[in-house]
């Protein structure tokens, strides 16, 4: 397999001991297991995240989905032979994974194991085609959101790849909550903008600035089962976490890592409530606990 990990390697480090620090409207979040990917040639670093059951994917530069245990374990990496520059990952209702791929202009469709099942677009302008899809959503029908970044426009296709809908959009990134509400990070204003899949507005929030609710160049936005959205804030070096409304609920920033650089460059949060989240400054998978969860360790396999 042409550039793949060697085991010796590829080594994924889990840090179990929990750090003090964390901060969010008075609660303390804490560091409770951080990953490290080291392999032969250049890695840069993740870039996204998506939990999904008991395990984790991230897409890395080196044209590969990483498959992670929760215990930090590389279980599986796949992609290689149809992936390049890949930006984005998501699963849909029937645990799919779609991922947009910017050299090709496509979204790939796999199995959870990494089969490929098929392809959406192609090199182009219009309806269904792309000159650079960066980020994806699911929609609960069992189609997928896809943001072009070139061509501004946002294209949401059905379960079975059709086309359902096309629109202009100016943003950065997308996602979705488990009732179909859209959110993107807008570009510019470093605002986050809550939509109806029909494209009507509902809520807008953010803006410029460092105080609690302000974004500075955010990178990613994700939701959890709540949907509540979370915001990679990396401009202000933390996780702002808002209700679906936009209302700030908390945020943690570099206490987590008691005085290492911490410059947040993806985040997600699996079911059970553990935030995971991409540290840009070190290419580290940080694991975080909320206040008052008890870490129990990673959940058996």
């Amino acid at each position: 397999m042409p550039g793949a990990f060697r085991s010796s390697v590829a080594v994924a480090t889990i840090c179990a001991m929990a750090l003090a620090g964390g901060c969010g409207l008075g609660n303390r979040y804490r560091v409770v297991g951080e990953w490290s990917l080291q392999q032969e040639y250049y890695f840069h670093k993740p870039i996204a995240l998506w939990a999904q059951g008991n395990d984790l994917y991230a897409l890395a530069t080196g044209q590969y989905v990483i498959q992670l245990t929760r215990d930090g374990n590389i279980r599986k990496q796949w992609g290689w032979q149809y992936l390049k520059t890949p930006t984005d990952l998501v699963f849909d209702t029937r645990g799919n994974i779609y991922v947009s791929e910017s050299w090709h202009d496509q979204v790939f469709k796999f199995s959870r194991d990494g089969k490929l099942l098929g392809r959406l677009g192609g090199p182009g302008e219009g309806p269904g085609m792309f000159r650079n899809p960066v980020s994806l959503a699911p929609t609960p029908d069992g189609g997928v959101l896809v943001y072009d970044i070139r061509n501004d426009e946002l294209t949401r296709f059905d379960a079975g790849g059709r086309v359902a809908d096309y629109r202009k959009l100016s943003a950065w990134e997308i996602a979705s909550d488990r009732k179909g509400n859209l959110y993107a990070l807008l570009v510019p204003g470093d605002k986050v903008r809550k939509m109806a899949l029909d494209g009507r507005v509902l809520a807008t929030w953010g803006g410029r600035g460092s105080r609690p609710g302000k974004l500075n160049r955010p990178q990613d936005i994700s939701t959890d089962k709540h949907g509540n959205v979370y915001v990679a804030d990396t401009g202000n070096q933390r996780v702002q976490i808002f209700n679906s409304d936009g209302k700030l609920i908390a945020w943690f920033g570099p206490e987590v890592l008691l005085g290492r650089p911490f410059r947040p460059g993806a985040v997600t949060a699996d079911d059970a409530g553990y935030i995971y989240v991409v540290n840009a400054a070190d290419s580290h998978i940080l694991k975080i606990a909320r206040p008052g969860m008890k870490d129990t360790g990673p959940p058996s396999q």
